[in-house]
């Protein structure tokens, strides 16, 4: 008769040993099952934020508080130097004109100065003369908005000839454009709530926002060359609109 061998248990049958396989293999297929529920699930569960991108603009009606005059003198001499001297004759007449209006000498710049050759000839092209051309333009910054007609009536008696045109603004634009761009914000918000409640859904946050760039605000007084003998110009400033537009990317939920 032969002996157990110590430490080796040896099953009563073949089929407990499949039994304890079949047991072994259902729980790993179904740990492997539950993994596999579990991502699916999840998947279904990870969604794209809905997102909606508004454009709004805001404005505000402000009233001006400085003009700009943009004017040349153009004098023309047969001699350079004769048509230099002119000009600076006018010159010195119309800065007199502004200070005796109270403009300040800070207040006026030449923004340009142009001493050029010309020649002028008949139909067949023969020379009839040359002359020389000097202009010289000039911006003028009106502070009392009440003198702007009087500059202009001032500067055409001295002399100048052409008046291009005359610009109203605002000196803190920047003050401005922020209220416009708060009011920009709130229109693009409750443009959003409208759509979202529409919807079914709400606002959950600001994603983004970019501001457009502002343009200056108007009017602008445009004028075609004037003569020297014009009567009193009358000058209206009306009111300014300041514009910002935002766009803004909103992200919503149900």
């Amino acid at each position: 008769m032969e002996k157990p061998v110590r430490g080796l248990v040896m099953p009563h049958s073949s089929s407990v040993f499949e039994d304890v396989v079949f047991w072994l293999l259902n729980v790993l297929m179904g740990m492997s099952l539950g993994f596999a529920i579990g991502l699916v699930v999840a998947t279904s569960k990870t969604r794209q934020p809905v997102v909606l991108t508004v454009t709004a603009t805001g404005s505000v009606q402000m009233e001006p508080e400085v003009a700009w005059v943009r004017f040349a003198i153009s004098t023309e001499a047969e001699q350079a130097g004769d048509a230099v001297a002119r000009n600076t004759q006018i010159a010195t007449q119309v800065l007199k004109a502004l200070q005796e209006l109270g403009v300040d000498e800070k207040d006026v710049q030449t923004t340009a100065y142009r001493l050029l050759p010309r020649e002028e000839r008949d139909r067949e092209g023969r020379l009839l003369r040359r002359y020389f051309v000097v202009e010289e333009e000039f911006r003028v910054t009106v502070r009392d908005l009440n003198k702007v007609g009087q500059v202009l009536d001032a500067v055409l008696r001295a002399g100048v000839n052409r008046v291009y045109d005359v610009t109203f603004g605002i000196e803190d634009l920047q003050a401005a454009q922020q209220q416009a761009r708060a009011l920009a914000v709130k229109q693009a918000e409750a443009q959003a709530q409208a759509i979202a409640e529409a919807a079914g859904m709400r606002v959950r946050r600001i994603r983004q926002m970019q501001f457009g760039a502002a343009p200056r605000p108007g009017p602008v007084v445009k004028a075609a060359p004037m003569a020297a003998e014009a009567a009193a110009v009358p000058i209206a400033p009306g009111t300014l609109q300041v514009s910002a537009t935002v766009t803004v990317e909103f992200e919503l939920e149900r």
